[in-house]
């Protein structure tokens, strides 16, 4: 490169040699400072500078932990990746997502990356945090460091572990004095599970007439031999992301209240199940995502018992999940 600076002309040369060479460039420096040129050309000691600098080199993606190649992140937790390089001052970073370039300033998220040096090991990393992780983030992210005309990168897949999904059945249940009930508590992405009556921790084994079984792969069963009195049990499962709970409610009527119910009925595309009177049935929701719930009113001044409208508030469409999904 060759510049004019008043009448001056400022030459500048760029080229690679090994570390254990330099002392031949330094050599080579001072016979030019010592004839003062090279060779037709005339130097100015003033102006003669030389500066060495790493040739690029992009040694490392990884996580906070270390991890290269593929990461499995949790869902809700803070996400930190370092891109580890040697380059000269004037090396960029730059980080995509799926082939995206990531811009931080088009989100409205708590994401950000900065940019470390480390002279003693003569290594920059450009850091890039996401303050919490969700679905979107799984994916591929490529870091690019791109330094004199040449570009290297290196690329990490995140994987995701979400919020455990727990499925009980039945869910809800009304049940005549004295009947057996099995529950059964389904999550496929749960590692531990645990019972509760009214949220009171079942511990296994210490009660002959709560029986709690693993079930394999992945799943929980509580026997319960006779059930006298209306309840609630709650299924909790556990995994790296955190906990969710289910809760199956179980209805036993009492002698003299056993007419007061109301019977199953087919309305709103819902298959409704006969309910002991002042209590509630739920179902799945007609588009198969979430659940409907209905009342079964029993009036003081009448004799009888009746079905309230149903309650689709926690209804979704089945659309808008799977685009989510997506």
């Amino acid at each position: 490169m060759m510049r004019n600076l008043s009448s001056v002309l400022k030459y500048q040369f760029y080229f690679y040699i090994e570390k254990s060479d330099m002392r031949y460039l330094n050599a080579g420096i001072r016979n030019m400072m010592a004839s003062k040129r090279l060779g037709h050309i005339s130097l100015s000691p003033r102006i003669l500078e030389y500066k060495a600098e790493p040739d690029l080199y992009l040694e490392s993606l990884s996580t906070s932990s270390g991890t290269t190649g593929m990461e499995v992140a949790v869902e809700g937790k803070i996400l930190t990746l370092s891109c580890a390089a040697r380059g000269s001052e004037k090396m960029t970073f730059e980080w995509f997502k799926d082939g995206y370039v990531i811009n931080t300033t088009l989100t409205n998220r708590e994401i950000y990356y900065r940019t470390v040096r480390s002279r003693p090991e003569e290594m920059t990393r450009s850091i890039l945090s996401l303050d919490s992780v969700t679905l979107y983030d799984r994916g591929t992210f490529k870091c690019r460091v791109n330094d004199y005309g040449e570009s290297q990168s290196k690329i990490i897949r995140v994987e995701l572990v979400t919020m455990p999904y727990v499925n009980i059945e039945p869910s809800i249940l009304t049940v005549n004095y004295g009947d057996q009930v099995s529950l059964i508590c389904i999550s496929p992405d749960g590692h531990e599970y645990e019972w509760f009556e009214n949220s009171l921790k079942i511990k296994p084994g210490h009660r002959k007439d709560r029986i709690i079984e693993v079930l394999h792969p992945s799943g929980a069963r509580l026997f319960i031999p006779s059930l006298t009195h209306s309840q609630n049990f709650t299924c909790r499962v556990r995994n790296k992301a955190g906990t969710a709970n289910a809760t199956s409610y179980l209805f036993v009527p009492k002698i003299n209240e056993t007419n007061f119910e109301c019977l199953n009925d087919d309305f709103k595309q819902v298959k409704w199940r006969k309910t002991v009177g002042r209590h509630f049935d739920r179902q799945i929701c007609p588009s198969g995502a979430g659940y409907a719930t209905r009342n079964c009113l029993c009036p003081p001044e009448t004799d009888g018992c009746h079905w309230t409208q149903p309650n689709f508030a926690r209804c979704q469409s089945i659309r808008i999940v799977q685009i989510y999904d997506e």
